[in-house]
Parts: C-alpha cells; sequence; structure tokens
C-alpha cells in the first residue's frame, strides 16, 4: 500500500509537470504567432486537466485569432459550463454569437439568424447592439410595425441609442412620416453631428419629402383640373 501511494504521488507530480510544459509551450508559441501549434499544446493541456476553465478560455482566444468562431463558441461555452459566474467569457461568445446572427442574416436564414441574436442578448443583456439583432430581422421580413414597436421599447430604455433612432428614422421614411422621422435624426444630430449614417438618411428624408411634395402638387392640381371640366 505505501508503495503503490508513493508511485500515485509520482504520478500527480509528473502530470502537473507535464501539464506545465505545455502551458509554457502553448505561450511561448503565441509568442513566436504560431497559433496553430499553440492550440495543439493546449489541447494536449486540456486532456491533462479537462476541467480547467481558464485553459479553454485561452484555447478559445486563440480561436478568435485565427478567424474560428465556431470553434472559439464551443470553448466559450465550456469555459461558461465550468465556470458560470465568468461574465468576460459570456461577453465574448455573445459577441461571437452577435456576428454569426449578422451573417446568418446576410444569407437571409432568418430563424437561425434570430436564435444566434437571442443568444447573444441573453448571454449580455446590457449590451443595446445586442437587442438589435432581432429588429434587423424584423425589418428584412419587412415586418415593419413590428420593428417600430421594439425599437420603441428600446429607446423608452435609453433615448441616446443611435442605431435604434437610425433605423426607426428609416422605417418613418419609407412609411412617408416625414415629422418623425425628422425628430429621430435631430436627436442623432445633438448626440453625434458627424455620425457616418447621418447624412445619407437626411438625404432620403428630403428626396421623400420632395417626392411627397410633387406628388401633392400634382394631386391639386389634377382636382382642380377636373373641377373645371365640371
Amino acid at each position: 500500500m505505501k508503495r503503490a501511494s508513493i508511485s500515485q504521488a509520482k504520478v500527480i507530480e509528473a502530470l502537473r509537470k507535464s501539464l506545465g510544459e505545455r502551458t509554457h509551450e502553448a505561450e511561448a508559441l503565441i509568442a513566436e504567432g504560431r497559433l496553430d501549434y499553440a492550440v495543439a499544446a493546449l489541447t494536449s493541456a486540456i486532456f491533462l486537466k479537462p476541467n480547467e476553465a481558464e485553459l479553454y478560455r485561452r484555447r478559445a482566444e486563440l480561436y478568435v485569432q485565427m478567424c474560428d468562431f465556431k470553434s472559439a463558441y464551443l470553448n466559450y461555452k465550456r469555459v461558461i459550463s465550468l465556470s458560470p459566474n465568468d461574465a468576460k467569457s459570456k461577453h465574448r461568445m455573445a459577441g461571437i454569437c452577435y456576428v454569426r446572427g449578422k451573417l446568418l442574416l446576410n444569407d437571409e436564414d432568418f430563424h437561425t439568424a434570430e436564435k444566434a441574436f437571442a443568444e447573444a442578448e441573453k448571454l449580455s443583456p446590457t449590451t443595446m447592439e445586442y437587442k438589435m439583432g432581432s429588429v434587423h430581422v424584423m425589418v428584412r421580413k419587412n415586418l415593419l410595425k413590428s420593428a417600430l414597436l421594439a425599437l420603441n421599447e428600446i429607446l423608452s430604455h435609453n433615448q441616446d441609442f443611435i442605431e435604434a433612432r437610425l433605423v426607426r428614422a428609416k422605417i418613418l421614411i419609407d412609411s412617408r412620416e416625414i415629422l418623425r422621422a425628422q425628430s429621430d435624426l435631430d436627436i442623432v444630430d445633438k448626440i453625434e453631428a458627424d455620425h457616418p449614417q447621418l447624412l445619407r438618411i437626411r438625404e432620403s428624408l428630403k428626396n421623400t419629402a420632395n417626392a411627397l411634395r410633387l406628388e401633392a402638387s400634382a394631386n391639386l392640381m389634377h382636382g382642380l383640373y377636373n373641377k373645371s371640366l365640371s
């Protein structure tokens, strides 16, 4: 029994030494820019200590640098399962979910995009940008009334949220609600006058307003002409 306990202690010590060697090797490889080899070293370390959250977190960060977001997502998911209160990892995982949602939205996979945006918001509920994901899906699906309701709710909690103001202004312009759209743009102008989208949306507002004036003038002239014939 004594001989067995000594043998077990030696094995544990050897594993600790091997784990330290693997993690130091990974850091050295990262410094050299050999990220794929660093991932392999961390994977060896994880094999030796599979419930160490920090190892998965470090590997997730490497996957992000390598633009392997699917692997990064899976590693952050493992981190959170081992360390549920790790707010930093939750925030980073939320960012990956949001980027994935935008890519899916571009591919018009609305259902999966919605799920990715919802996960991002759940992981980081205080990040205002993530609340806009479902709104963008609604806009792409032409559910403009639902989008306006969602935007109104978002702005009731943060009136200075520029992205929500601009998206709502664009919807209102398309709906020909010029005065309400102008109000949103004026608020954005006070917050960030040089916002890159502001000038373009103002130009859209101006063009729509001019078109409405021309349409109103044409209708008036048409009405007067018909009246003159009666």
